[in-house]
């Protein structure tokens, strides 16, 4: 049986169900997964769930200047492995014993990335970071790219276009729309409970999933519901999660009682209130909120703020969602239009709904098991090749 190693710096919650799919995909294949997993930064415990995935392994993890990090005792766990997956991260030392031994011509088990191909939260280019992102990506026998837009990102730095999986990357959205599709057959009762007021049909609710951190332009949503609701008094708004920005909304909600702050909910915590959504606004950096918004029907309304991930490019502009410019009455506007103009929002919510069924943390197994059987079987021909022609000479 062949032996595959991913190696992660922690595991979030959402890619749970992606690591059960995969192994159960890679088994089919006769091929053993591996997880590796280092430990937490300080403060960031409560986002690793390791410990929830039977399969997964935990080695010490040592930081540098919070970023820098170097897990313990890796390269002896991966050593005889025959394929090894890295998050390409620049301040992951660990990545670097194998790439290296890769360029001086050693002996070493496949090699390969995944992720985004670059850094795309980042508005100023860093030339130095870049250039040595761009010189490892090459150097690995494999990618798995999180959209179509990697891809392209990668044969534009010079990687061969038939050695990238194309994995379309996603959440867990399966149990998602279960658990919202369950919560909507009460969603007048939920909307009373949250808000404290009977449900008309006239009402438009909108919420907003994520950290509450500045990326995200929580002060600029803040400034958008506000106009929007002086415009369309039937509105309401929920915010889901927590962050350094808690304070601005805990505030904003005291003085405005049609918009509820409810703190951090995960997974299907937050059912009860997308089930009484009718749009996903979040004007900052979209990233795989894009893939929890479709799947459960609902249109995503950002900007065009030069912060987001490759998975944006699942929004269509007018189709699945809005993404306006970054100004807070261009982007009001914008969701009151979508809102309130004949058949926009429930075009919009089919459309959302459709794209959705595209994405699933069970699909991007299924593409990611393809990927890594065809990377095997690419190596295995390859040293066929290589033996063959040295014993003809």
């Amino acid at each position: 049986m062949k032996e595959v190693v991913i190696v992660q710096r922690i595991v979030c919650e959402y890619r749970k169900a992606f690591f059960r799919s995969l192994r159960k995909e890679l088994y089919a294949c006769d091929i053993n997964l591996r997880l590796i997993v280092g430990t937490a930064r300080r403060g960031e415990e409560s986002f690793d769930v390791l410990d929830d995935l039977s399969f997964g392994e935990r080695m010490e993890t040592t930081y540098f200047y919070k970023k820098v990090c170097w897990i313990r005792g890796l390269y002896s766990a991966v050593k005889n492995a025959d394929m090894v997956i890295f998050v390409q991260e620049n301040a992951a030392l660990y990545i670097y014993p194998l790439l290296l031994m890769r360029l001086m011509g050693r002996k070493s088990p496949g090699l390969c990335f995944w992720g985004h191909g670059a850094n795309m939260g980042r508005t100023k280019s860093r030339v130095l970071p870049d250039m040595w992102r761009r010189f490892w990506l090459r150097r690995v026998d494999w990618w798995f790219a999180y959209t179509a837009k990697t891809k392209q990102m990668l044969n534009a730095a010079g990687f061969s276009s038939d050695r990238i999986t194309v994995v379309n990357n996603s959440t867990d959205t399966v149990s998602l729309r279960d658990a919202v599709n369950k919560k909507r057959m009460h969603a007048d009762l939920l909307f009373t409970e949250i808000f404290g007021c009977s449900r008309s049909s006239k009402n438009r609710t909108a919420v907003f999933c994520g950290r509450l951190i500045e990326s995200k332009m929580i002060l600029f949503l803040l400034d958008s519901i506000k106009q929007i609701h002086e415009q369309l008094p039937c509105f309401f708004m929920v915010i889901v999660g927590d962050g350094p920005l808690s304070k601005d909304v805990e505030l904003f909600c005291a003085d405005n009682s049609w918009c509820k702050w409810v703190g951090a909910k995960w997974g299907e915590e937050r059912a009860d209130y997308l089930a009484v959504a009718d749009i996903w606004l979040n004007p900052g950096a979209v990233g795989l909120a894009v893939t929890d918004a479709f799947s459960v029907g609902l249109p995503l309304a950002t900007t065009d703020n030069n912060t987001h991930g490759p998975e944006i490019y699942y929004l269509e502009h007018g189709k699945t969602g809005l993404i306006t410019k970054p100004v807070v009455s261009e982007y009001a506007d914008s969701v009151i239009r979508i809102m309130t103009e004949g058949d926009s929002l429930s075009e919009a919510q089919t459309a959302a709904n459709n794209e959705g069924l595209k994405y699933s943390a069970e699909i991007m197994a299924n593409r990611f098991a393809e990927g890594i059987a065809a990377s095997l079987a690419t190596d295995n021909a390859e040293a066929h090749d290589y033996n063959h022609n040295r014993s003809a000479t």
